[in-house]
């Protein structure tokens, strides 16, 4: 493969992003129209909150089980 062919398919992926982005886009706007914009983010954002809840309650319940004598206490990075 050479740098052309290269920079032609990374110019095709880069359209087709920005074409699915652009769909996605539309369609959020139309389905949550009329809504707050916090009620919008909080309805796009929820499963990536639980999703973070769950990593840090398994983080949690780690550290709360290493947290013996001597056991090192592992601190929740999300």
């Amino acid at each position: 493969m050479n740098d052309a062919t290269g920079v032609d398919r990374v110019a095709v992926a880069l359209a087709d992003w920005h074409e699915a982005w652009g769909a996605f886009a539309v369609a959020v706007r139309y389905h949550y129209r009329g809504r707050d914009g916090e009620d919008v983010r909080r309805a796009l954002l929820r499963p990536y909150e639980q999703q973070a809840e769950e990593e840090r309650a398994a983080l949690r319940r780690r550290a709360k089980r290493n947290d013996g004598p001597g056991g090192e206490v592992e601190e929740p990075a999300v």
